[in-house]
């Protein structure tokens, strides 16, 4: 599955429908789908928010390969953030100072097996990709 978003936040709806399409074509369970859908809106909402200097639409793609799905979003003509080097926070910590920021990194990184980042120089081009762990031969029960 393969689909542009407008840089908006009125784009979730039709960013969740993407992910509840792929997930029930991948056989996925509510949890697991429930767990991709969040960690997606995360990075998708960090792209419009912080990325606001583009007007490029924003690519979301995913695939199952083998006992992994995986879900890459495309921002384009933006600085890089890698997602894989924010330290995660002490969140005991944070929810009592009432801190905020990097709750979002935490969340994704409890809702994914792995995040993987790459990022093109020459065409400012920034891709993260979350993979979470599916059963072989079936997405989930």
């Amino acid at each position: 599955m393969n689909q542009t978003f407008t840089r908006s936040f009125s784009a979730l709806e039709p960013l969740h429908e993407l992910i509840a399409a792929f997930a029930a074509e991948q056989n996925l369970s509510a949890e697991a789908t429930y767990e991709l859908n969040l960690a997606v809106e995360e990075i998708f909402t960090n792209y419009v928010k912080y990325n606001a200097g583009t007007i490029r639409d924003i690519r979301v793609s995913a695939c199952r390969c083998g006992d992994e799905v995986q879900v890459c979003l495309t921002d384009y003509d933006v600085a890089p953030f890698d997602i894989t080097r924010v330290p995660v926070p002490d969140m005991d910590e944070a929810a009592r100072q009432g801190a905020p920021g990097g709750r979002g990194v935490y969340l994704v990184r409890l809702m994914t097996d792995r995040v993987e980042y790459d990022y093109d120089e020459t065409e400012r081009i920034s891709r993260t990709t979350l993979i979470k762990k599916v059963e072989k031969g079936h997405a989930g029960n």
